[in-house]
């Protein structure tokens, strides 16, 4: 199966959690907001809610991005309704919370479907449950995006049964698979095609050295450095070949890209990237 991103234009921008510093995280008007702006990918997290379904927030507790308190997956979607996910929004470079009490929630992945219809997406399953990670793979089953998602988990025994089940889906590398690549051990034939991880490990470049570009390009594979806000640093990964960034600017991505691939001799135009 080729991987889901292959017919978009690169490098790609993925928001992260939409466009997240201008707008509540993971919320819709986020992703509205990233999609504007011109990303390509709408990267977000999901939990399971005390009712079974899918939500999409990135931490296991409402505690940071809402007025309320506790784990998600004690709360009914009815209760998550009740929170305002702006609460603790506030722009840069300004003060005070100024998307409070404006009906902000935490969107179900049913509803991020279905505002986003034409949309590519990176989903981080947050949940080391393998019953909620078939549920996730259910969903995007039954809504035809196998060749529009690809799944994410920091937990190896759900990438592996997402890799395992089928039809097939497309699963982004889990953290011993990113260290052996970076051993430079990775069989050509390794289940995992696409690699997102961080651009750096402490101090030391990861994603966006040069050598592990090389090394994925080599074995076919794609990778995707997160998460890259400063235009400066888009450029250079850019530059060495990074096949997109994740960012939580996808304005700024934007025009970065803009201006590396005009300045760039021989690179095709957007238009015959698509």
């Amino acid at each position: 199966m080729e991987p889901p991103f292959a017919a978009l234009r690169h490098p790609l921008i993925l928001a992260h959690r939409g466009s997240a510093v201008l707008g509540p995280e993971n919320t819709l008007y986020s992703f509205d907001l990233a999609l504007t702006a011109g990303a390509d990918v709408l990267e977000l997290d999901v939990h399971p809610s005390a009712d079974g379904r899918i939500v999409v927030i990135h931490d296991d507790t409402v505690d940071r991005t809402s007025n309320g308190h506790g784990l998600v997956r004690e709360k009914s979607l009815k209760e998550l309704r009740k929170l305002d996910f702006a609460w603790s929004f506030s722009l840069p470079d300004s003060e005070g919370y100024p998307m409070r009490s404006r009906g902000f929630a935490a969107p179900t992945l049913d509803e991020v479907f279905d505002r986003f219809k034409e949309s590519h997406f990176s989903i981080d399953i947050k949940e080391d449950d393998l019953g909620f990670a078939d549920e996730v793979a259910r969903l995007v089953r039954k809504r035809a995006l196998r060749d529009r998602v690809v799944l994410a988990s920091f937990f190896p025994r759900v990438t592996a049964w997402l890799r395992s089940s089928v039809p097939p889906l497309s699963v982004a590398a889990d953290r011993p698979q990113a260290l052996r690549l970076v051993a430079g051990s990775l069989a050509r034939r390794a289940p995992a095609d696409v690699y997102l991880l961080p651009d750096r490990a402490g101090p030391f470049p990861f994603a966006g050295s040069r050598a592990l570009i090389r090394a994925a390009h080599a074995r076919g594979r794609r990778i995707y450095a997160w998460t890259v806000d400063d235009p400066a640093r888009m450029q250079t990964l850019f530059g060495r070949g990074i096949d997109g960034v994740v960012t939580n600017r996808p304005d700024l991505a934007f025009a970065a890209r803009t201006e590396y691939l005009a300045g760039t001799p021989g690179t095709p135009s957007r238009a015959d990237r698509r």
